[in-house]
């Protein structure tokens, strides 16, 4: 007698699909940005840095706003995941991942729009090999750089804690450097701010806090705005019925 083996056997758990109809339309967008932002690239490289807004009283123009805009995000995202590790504050591991993942996406951009921010990308070496760390300039790369590679360390710590291969200590410890790191890259930011001198209300010793407090909160604007998202998009997939 022949056994009826396909009624014991577990029901095959469907194919898993990528994205979505909203994915999808988010990639197109982003693709289509990219090659607009490339093509505007190419006008900027042939008809100069004017094209970027800078003129003779404007000495920075689109990409360092851009690359302000971009640091603060990212300090204010490693900020609010490290600090509540280092003074043993619960409650916030749902948005502690999403806010340094943020914070490292933040920062490679950020150094993207120094990159083309050049005029001569393909000159960047000689900012190592010709460095004057008498520029605060050269400091503020020194410290972004340094803060990628910590903000990379402290995923990396947090992602194994969860995974139960690593210790509470170190990962406080961890977080307290990254939380040290994270203050001091917009710090020397505002340094660099307060040291022009022709313009007044940026000359002043009180744009370190006013940097690191307005990238607090904009750290924890997009934090909660991502956290929002995700747990949206949880709660429709858990709802949704099964195929």
């Amino acid at each position: 007698m022949t056994e009826n083996t396909s009624a014991t056997k577990s029901p095959k758990a469907p194919a898993a699909k990528f994205g979505g109809k909203g994915i999808n339309i988010g990639i197109v967008v982003a693709a289509l940005l990219t090659i607009m932002g490339l093509a505007l690239w190419v006008m900027q490289l042939s008809g100069g840095m004017v094209q970027t807004g800078m003129r003779n009283l404007d000495s920075w123009g689109l990409y360092i706003t851009m690359f302000m805009f971009l640091v603060g995000l990212s300090a204010g995202g490693l900020i609010i995941s490290s600090a509540p590790r280092v003074f043993g504050v619960e409650g916030f591991g749902g948005i502690s991942k999403i806010a340094v993942w943020t914070s490292i996406c933040c920062t490679v951009l950020a150094i993207g729009f120094v990159v083309v921010d050049l005029g001569q990308p393909l000159r960047l070496w000689e900012l190592f090999a010709y460095s004057n760390l008498g520029s605060p300039l050269m400091w503020d790369i020194i410290v972004l750089g340094t803060y990628l590679i910590l903000s990379i360390v402290y995923l990396w710590a947090t992602l194994r804690f969860e995974g139960g291969k690593g210790s509470a200590t170190s990962l406080r410890v961890i977080s307290a450097i990254a939380l040290v790191c994270a203050i001091l890259v917009h710090s020397v930011t505002a340094w660099i701010f307060g040291l022009q001198q022709g313009r007044e209300m940026w000359h002043t010793a009180l744009l370190g806090p006013w940097f690191v407090s307005s990238a607090l909160v904009c750290g924890v604007a997009l934090g909660s705005w991502w956290s929002s998202l995700c747990a949206r998009r949880a709660t429709l997939s858990s709802t949704s019925p099964s195929s």
